[in-house]
């Protein structure tokens, strides 16, 4: 895990134009403190919800509207949920990538 004195968490300054509920920034800011530069968090469900001290279905709504088209970013969206296949036996997971409002055609640009 990062260590909390290694890195600063730096938020875009659009996102608190964006009138985020409180609920929606707590989880944002803990995506992206968990992703530093990679713009991947790759962690469990329950990892954030104990984080975020939200109920599943909290966060679940919450990554939902996250992860929704937005005007002021001209369509596109905060986060966005890919699917991932994992090395568990086969199993599948969610990784979510976090717009990182860089350059255009970037994979985490969202471009």
């Amino acid at each position: 895990m990062i260590s909390p004195f290694s890195h600063n968490n730096l938020i875009p300054n659009l996102v608190f134009h964006m009138r985020l509920t409180p609920i929606e920034l707590s989880v944002y800011s803990h995506i992206k403190y968990i992703t530093q530069e990679r713009g991947i968090c790759d962690v469990t469900m329950t990892f954030l919800m104990e984080r975020c001290c939200l109920s599943n279905t909290q966060l679940k709504k919450t990554i939902k509207s996250l992860s929704k088209s937005r005007e002021d970013l001209e369509g596109k969206s905060l986060i966005r949920i890919g699917r991932h296949k994992g090395s568990y036996e086969g199993s599948v997971t969610d990784l979510i990538y976090v717009n990182t409002f860089q350059n255009e055609g970037d994979e985490n640009g969202f471009m």
